[in-house]
């Protein structure tokens, strides 16, 4: 099969030689023009790439200006000669609902007088619903005031920009935006539409030259809002459809590493397929929580299950591919995995230097659960 580049639709007549047109394949923004020239038209030449400056004056591709409007330059592209027929490629991409016009010449072109010329609107692009804040994570009434991070969704792609962390706002009770409450760190999914948005770590820690100097981002007892306007653009350049608001109350630091020993594991019984649900001992982060957890037979090979965290990070739910036999299996969990806080299984994300007691004892990183 021969490619858009070089192939004709139908074999040009006498009667539309000169007359230009469209080859367009899957995606409409890009095309290749193409023309036929006649053999008293120019002597022959080795097929092959044509020099810009030569192929312009037999065919250009130009933005149709608008009505009484001066002539647009032709577009940048490559041009290209088999046998008689000369095509054109553009350089970048055409743009949506935007029209183009061709025009062939007799060699004297571009300002020359046209043989012929031909037309091509690029299809608008499809509307698609606004694009508006799908959720937060952490959601919850009450956080601890080292709250470490939060995961802000999209339900679409967003752009991505340092802008981006000067307008998501921290609003104290009164309504007054906090300064600097952000890392400037900006961290994106593969897609585009969730973000890690981080709360400076230099005033959560104890003794940390920024928490001295300008104080903790939050205080215990206190209301904030995490607000995202419609100021925060999507990867369209269109601004959010609606601004977002998630009110919340600042409780306890919470400085101590988690306690997988304090967690409730309720398991199925042998011969059925329901989950095995663990209870936390606080709030966990979802996401990590998700890569973090597995369950493993007695002997240590991972056993295949499908995982779910519940919307409060509270408890974890695995449900086996196959039906559970009778013994004992273990549930496993990555050092990785972190509370809203950052503190881990091994250690807290940071702790009072000062305090009497700190947590030396080693990590507990495994259970072990019984099916009967």
């Amino acid at each position: 099969m021969c490619s858009i580049v070089f192939c004709i639709a139908a074999i040009l007549t006498a009667e539309n030689r000169g007359v230009p047109k469209f080859e367009v394949g899957a995606d409409p923004t890009r095309l290749v023009v193409v023309r036929e020239i006649a053999p008293t038209e120019v002597a022959p030449v080795p097929d092959g790439d044509y020099p810009y400056t030569v192929g312009k004056s037999w065919l250009t591709l130009s933005v149709q200006p608008a009505a009484g409007a001066e002539p647009v330059p032709p577009l940048l592209g490559t041009y290209q000669l088999r046998g008689r027929q000369l095509s054109f490629l553009p350089q970048f991409a055409l743009v949506r609902g935007v029209t183009y016009v061709a025009r062939t010449y007799s060699g004297d072109g571009p300002f020359g007088k046209p043989l012929a010329e031909t037309t091509y609107t690029v299809p608008a692009a499809e509307a698609k619903p606004p694009t508006t804040v799908a959720g937060v994570s952490p959601n919850l009434p009450t956080l601890p005031a080292n709250v470490l991070k939060f995961y802000v969704s999209f339900t679409g792609p967003m752009r991505e920009g340092r802008e981006v962390l000067e307008r998501i706002k921290l609003l104290d009770d009164r309504g007054k935006e906090l300064g600097a409450p952000w890392r400037d760190l900006e961290l994106w999914n593969a897609d585009a539409t969730r973000l890690s948005l981080f709360v400076h770590p230099g005033r959560i820690k104890q003794g940390v030259n920024l928490r001295e100097d300008f104080g903790p981002v939050l205080t215990p007892g206190r209301k904030y809002t995490l607000v995202i306007g419609t100021d925060l653009l999507d990867a369209a350049g269109q601004p959010l459809a609606r601004e977002f608001r998630y009110p919340f109350l600042a409780t306890d630091e919470l400085r101590r590493r988690i306690d997988v020993a304090a967690w409730s594991l309720a398991a199925a019984k042998s011969g059925e397929r329901e989950p095995l649900v663990v209870t936390f001992d606080r709030p966990l982060d979802r996401h990590l929580a998700l890569r973090a957890l597995a369950v493993h037979a007695a002997a240590g090979q991972s056993l295949l299950g499908q995982g779910e965290v519940s919307p409060d990070g509270r408890r974890w739910s695995w449900t086996p591919v196959d039906r559970w036999s009778p013994g004992d299996f273990k549930l496993v969990v990555d050092p990785l995995l972190e509370d809203l806080c950052g503190n881990s299984p091994q250690r807290a994300f940071d702790h009072d230097l000062d305090a009497e007691q700190v947590d030396v004892l080693p990590p507990l990183l495994e259970r072990t659960f019984s099916v009967e």
